[in-house]
């Protein structure tokens, strides 16, 4: 699981409760990391709880593409 924020606090939290990977995104690019951390497929699942417009629109650039062949 991959955690993001930008405040240390609520990223050791989030390490506390099981994230795998913690990305501080004041520090470093997000969709970069993300892709870089899912050997360039994006995430699954994302799961935003900040509710900022921007950080809201920007998740949809990280997640995984799915194509489905019939």
């Amino acid at each position: 699981m991959i955690a993001t924020d930008i405040v240390e606090y609520r990223l050791q939290k989030a390490k506390e409760c099981g994230a795998d990977i913690l990305i501080n995104s004041s520090e470093e690019d997000l969709k970069t990391r993300v892709f870089s951390e899912t050997n360039g497929d994006g995430a699954g699942r994302i799961v935003e709880c900040s509710g900022a417009p921007e950080m809201v629109n920007s998740c949809f650039g990280m997640c995984r593409k799915v194509i489905i062949i019939t």
